[in-house]
């Protein structure tokens, strides 16, 4: 695999690579969303639409529950819940919302940004593992791995 200097590797931004001379612009569909701001009513959660936001991912204890377009989500059971946004291409938030619900309704939110630190993206907007090989974006940098 040749070596690519630190100059030639800034070159390697999303319009370089993916977008041509049809208009398409795919920075309009890999645009790293916020996580949402998550309100409370009982065992519900909900919050604003976000029209950059194709799904909301849902996760109970880190298990994957179920990605929904809809802006609330009632959680079945107590846990620790997370939420996640989804841009146009799949590309997951940086950052989550983690709603800790116990038996009496909701115990606890907060924005966990601390995962944002070791989440990288490939140039389509899908998340690798760290032994990934290429251009990478991370901490909304983007990397040569």
């Amino acid at each position: 695999m040749p070596v690519i200097s630190a100059d030639d590797a800034k070159k390697f931004t999303i319009m370089n690579v993916l977008s041509g001379t049809d208009g398409w612009l795919p920075t309009d569909y890999t645009t790293l969303t916020d996580a949402p701001k998550v309100n409370v009513n009982g065992m519900t959660m909900s919050w604003n639409d976000d029209s950059q936001v194709r799904a909301y991912v849902i996760f109970k204890d880190g298990e994957y529950v179920t990605d929904i377009t809809e802006t609330s989500y009632t959680a079945a059971e107590e846990g620790v819940y997370t939420i996640r946004t989804a841009n146009e291409m799949g590309g997951l938030s940086k950052a989550a919302t983690v709603v800790t619900v116990s038996a009496t309704g909701v115990a606890d939110i907060k924005a966990d940004s601390q995962s944002a630190n070791s989440v990288s993206y490939n140039l389509a907007g899908q998340q690798v593992a760290d032994g990934y090989k290429g251009i990478v974006i991370q901490n909304s940098k983007k990397l040569m791995k």
